[in-house]
This record gives structure tokens, C-alpha cells and sequence, in this order.
């Protein structure tokens, strides 16, 4: 029972991560079933991964890329894939920052970018984690995280209004 207690605190854990990061490539109800099918291979394994979280991170890459190339086969999928609007990030009342303007930017960056920053910033996977998921060297991940993040700062800053605002203090 031990094993079974131990993967429902993963999910628990990272369950959201991984559907974040799965929206990179798949609309939302897609990046549901490729983390839970990662979790039911997990459940399947004779002997858990030592590292669990890169195993889950892994695994849920591979399945989002390979249901890609599923979709890449019917060209209606793939003019689909391009044009959806499908949101990443789930609504919360008390978001401070406009997930719909970040969305954006982030659909903007190259994906190896878009990649290491959503591991780091929602998956919290350390430098080492992601470098051995891509296949990069670490010093590209870091590298790439930094500069990218400074991009994303740069975009995300709130312009100044022009014009002047009376407001009256009862």
C-alpha cells in the first residue's frame, strides 16, 4: 500500500505541473490524458524510477510529442493545432498577473525556451532535471532560462498611462 500512497502524492504534487506543461503542445483535455497516462504507466512499473519526478516529466514530453505526430498525419489537426486558442493556465481569482498576455508571449518564444521556462518557473525541476529532459547542455539550459525570463520581464512590464486620472477622496 506503501507504493500506491507514495504515487498519490505525486499526482497530487504534480498533476498540474504536468497538465501546464503538457499545454504547450496539446489542448487541455489532450494534456489531461497524456499525464494520466503517464501516471498509469508509473503504476506500472515493476520498480518505481528513483527519480520520479524527471521519470513523469519525461514521460509526459514523450507522450505529448507523440500524439503530435499522430496529428501531424491528418492536416486538419495540424491546421487546428496552429490556429486553437486554448488556454494553459487555469483562472484564479487572485492572479496578479494577465495569463492570457502571458500565454502569448510565451506562444512567442522558440519551444526549446518555452520548454526550460515552464519546467523551471511550474514543473520546478532544477537545471541538471531539465538539461537531462531536453538533451541540452547544462550551461544552454541556464543560459537560455535567463535570457528568456529577461525577454518575458521585458514584455510583461506594465506600460505607464499617458493621461492624466483625477480622482476625488471622499
Amino acid at each position: 500500500m506503501k507504493r500506491i500512497d507514495e504515487i498519490t502524492e505525486f499526482f497530487r504534487l504534480l498533476a498540474s505541473p504536468l497538465c501546464l506543461y503538457a499545454r504547450q503542445w496539446l489542448d487541455s483535455n489532450q494534456a489531461e490524458e497524456a499525464v494520466q497516462e503517464a501516471f498509469v504507466r508509473l503504476l506500472g512499473q515493476n520498480v518505481l524510477p528513483t527519480e520520479i519526478k524527471s521519470w513523469l516529466y519525461r514521460t509526459v514530453r514523450n507522450e505529448c510529442l507523440s500524439r503530435l505526430r499522430r496529428k501531424r498525419v491528418n492536416h486538419n489537426a495540424v491546421t487546428n493545432l496552429k490556429t486553437g486558442q486554448q488556454s494553459w493556465f487555469e483562472p484564479a481569482v487572485d492572479d496578479q498577473l494577465d495569463a492570457q498576455l502571458l500565454q502569448k508571449k510565451l506562444e512567442q518564444l522558440p519551444v526549446a525556451d518555452r520548454e526550460v521556462v515552464t519546467l523551471r518557473l511550474w514543473g520546478q525541476m532544477n537545471f541538471r532535471e531539465i538539461a537531462e529532459l531536453t538533451g541540452q547542455p547544462l550551461s544552454t539550459v541556464h543560459r537560455s532560462y535567463q535570457n528568456t525570463l529577461e525577454i518575458l520581464r521585458k514584455q510583461m512590464e506594465i506600460q505607464p498611462c499617458n493621461r492624466s486620472v483625477n480622482l476625488k477622496v471622499r
